[in-house]
């Protein structure tokens, strides 16, 4: 009994690790990009730019999920 309640709040403790899709309504997304972080000058990879009537909105790792119409510009770098 105790491996079984074990074993499921193992399963439990993965689903709550995997972040929902950051829902993108409007704008245009640059994907996999690298940003320069301007305190550390750290480098960080993969990130996706959202962008909406010409100013950025969001910048982030998550994972994302786009609407109709959403624009795409592949960063790849």
């Amino acid at each position: 009994m105790a491996l079984a309640l074990a074993l499921a709040g193992a399963g439990l403790l993965s689903c709550a690790q995997q972040p929902r899709p950051l829902e993108i309504a409007r704008g245009t997304v640059i994907t996999r990009v690298t940003v320069v972080d301007t305190r550390t000058g750290d480098l960080l990879q993969g990130v996706n730019v959202v962008l909406d009537a010409g100013r950025i909105t969001t910048v982030t790792t998550m994972p994302i999920r786009l609407s109709e119409g959403v624009r795409i510009v592949e960063g790849n770098g």
